[in-house]
């Protein structure tokens, strides 16, 4: 036993003059420098703060932000040629809350798409009555009340977008009907 607290002293004794030697090699925050000044670009004790990460140039953001939507197509296409689709049975209120969780997404890509044409600007912008559970995961499928209460909810928050691309859209010969889905 006596050997075995002697090599564990060691080792602590050890580790503690590396730890030592480590802290004496690193620059004391706000030290002065010669001068008696604090050398530039050396923290001073009242800033805690880690410095923030460098932005990457808009180009460069902009192509990041690109290469996720190329990611997802690529991960939609091995989903289609790994998993390839089954036949099933749907319920209708399994696909009506299918059908509105893919239609309130694509609301919100005619609402970019309106607002960046500039159709739309500020607070026309904001989806007002955001559905939030188009991101529930899809699970069991809500109950007739809840998807009409979805539906409900989900044609007017879209209603001030699909108005100015139906509006866009119609031409004097087209009438009304150019929207029409009936």
């Amino acid at each position: 036993m006596g050997r075995w607290v002697m090599t564990g002293f060691v080792r602590w004794a050890g580790s503690a003059v590396v730890a030592l030697s480590l802290a004496a090699c690193s620059p004391e925050t706000g030290a002065p420098s010669v001068s008696g000044e604090n050398s530039p670009g050396t923290p001073t004790e009242s800033s805690s703060q880690p410095a923030p990460e460098e932005v990457p140039e808009p180009f460069v953001l902009a192509i990041d932000a690109g290469r996720l939507s190329v990611l997802i197509g690529r991960a939609r296409e091995g989903l289609d040629e790994g998993a390839p689709a089954v036949d099933q049975d749907e319920d209708d209120l399994v696909r009506a809350d299918r059908e509105l969780r893919r239609a309130a997404l694509e609301l919100v890509s005619l609402r970019d798409e309106i607002c960046r044409r500039g159709r739309l600007t500020g607070q026309g912008c904001v989806i007002q009555g955001a559905p939030s559970w188009v991101f529930d995961p899809p699970g069991a499928a809500p109950t007739g009340e809840e998807i009409s209460r979805r539906t409900a909810e989900l044609l007017e928050a879209m209603r001030p977008f699909v108005d100015v691309g139906c509006g866009l859209g119609q031409a004097p010969q087209d009438g009304p009907g150019f929207c029409s889905v009936e």
